[in-house]
């Protein structure tokens, strides 16, 4: 009997302490969350009857001057030519160049020179907007029955003739542009030499792309102790 009563009082024991384990695990357990349920229906069957104030929405303004000080914007700090638009670059590019390509004659002379044929170009450039550098080539081709500026040395051929005169342009822009300048004169009368010369002449715009030009060309022949002249004129293409 008595071997009974003390399993008994084992068994209420742990009853006691498993007991307590649980009460006290429970008591650690976290707190559930929060859980906002919402209302089964609108809160607002219709819509409210009272009128809203209308001072506390928002409105179109059309005179500043009704603004209360603390909600007018602060005026800019601005001179009024500094809100003026002004393109970022001073324009669109424009090409430094000249350019031309065209074709003339030699007009024949008292001093003997035939009329022939030539063709031309022109390769500037631009300094400003109204001088200009030029490069003008000019190729003579045809008969030249050429006494010398009335020297009694003729000449009968038919050749080729080469003239490269560097010029100075002034208004190249203008309907009228003269220009000044010298350069070299080759195979001048058919000699083979190359001999310097003066030139000077005017460009006439006609249009921004059609140029007709007249130009005079004085060529020093110092291999035979002599000198001549020419009279050109031409049409070219200006680009």
């Amino acid at each position: 009997m008595r071997s009974i009563e003390v399993v008994e009082t084992l068994r209420s024991l742990l009853r006691i302490i498993s007991l307590s384990v649980c009460f006290q695990a429970v008591a650690n357990l976290p707190a559930p969350a929060q859980v906002q349920m919402l209302p089964p229906k609108p809160l607002w069957e219709t819509a409210p009857t009272e009128t809203l104030d209308r001072s506390l929405q928002w409105s179109a303004v059309e005179n500043f001057s009704e603004v209360p000080p603390e909600f007018a914007p602060i005026p800019a700090n601005v001179k009024p030519e500094e809100l003026a638009a002004r393109p970022q670059i001073a324009g669109p590019y424009q090409s430094k160049g000249i350019y031309g390509f065209g074709g003339g004659i030699r007009a024949g002379m008292y001093t003997g020179d035939s009329t022939a044929g030539m063709i031309t170009a022109r390769l500037g450039y631009k300094l400003d907007d109204n001088f200009a550098l030029s490069l003008r080539p000019s190729g003579i081709f045809g008969p030249n029955n050429n006494n010398n500026n009335n020297d009694n040395n003729n000449n009968d051929y038919s050749g080729f003739e080469f003239r490269l005169p560097l010029t100075f342009d002034l208004f190249y822009n203008s309907l009228v542009s003269p220009y000044l300048g010298g350069g070299i004169a080759t195979n001048t009368d058919n000699l083979g030499y190359t001999d310097g010369m003066l030139t000077g002449g005017i460009d006439i715009n006609v249009t921004k792309w059609i140029t007709v030009g007249l130009n005079i060309n004085y060529i020093f022949q110092t291999n035979i102790d002599d000198t001549d002249w020419e009279a050109l004129g031409m049409v070219y293409l200006r680009f």
